[in-house]
């Protein structure tokens, strides 16, 4: 299954089943690759995952639980495959977050 959203130093701060090419995420896609250019400084990153649906769903239960960070923890343990966006140091930003003292106004 094909997942889409923003995670930062807090967590997992979106999490959108489908795929963000298709043409009814696409609206949601650019918001979200809007939303973490504009956080870079929590080292936002719009992440796009195929995982399992089990996976899912435990990820989706650790986000309504407000387990944000746990939820990316899981997330990174469960993806089969991973795109991240064209964002300068998305990727070193993907190794180092959950973090939240990266966050400077935290």
């Amino acid at each position: 299954m094909k997942f889409f959203g923003i995670a930062d130093a807090h967590g997992i701060e979106s999490f959108v089943k489908g795929d963000p090419s298709d043409p009814e995420n696409s609206h949601s896609a650019m918001i979200m690759h809007l939303r973490a250019g504009a956080n870079r400084h929590r080292h936002a990153v719009v992440f796009i995952v195929d995982i399992s649906e089990d996976d899912a769903e435990s990820i989706e239960a650790d986000l309504a639980a407000g387990l944000y960070p746990e939820a990316l923890d899981n997330l990174k343990g469960s993806v089969k495959e991973l795109q991240l966006t064209n964002l300068p140091g998305a990727e070193k930003s993907w190794r180092l977050i959950p973090n939240s003292d990266l966050d400077p106004y935290s």
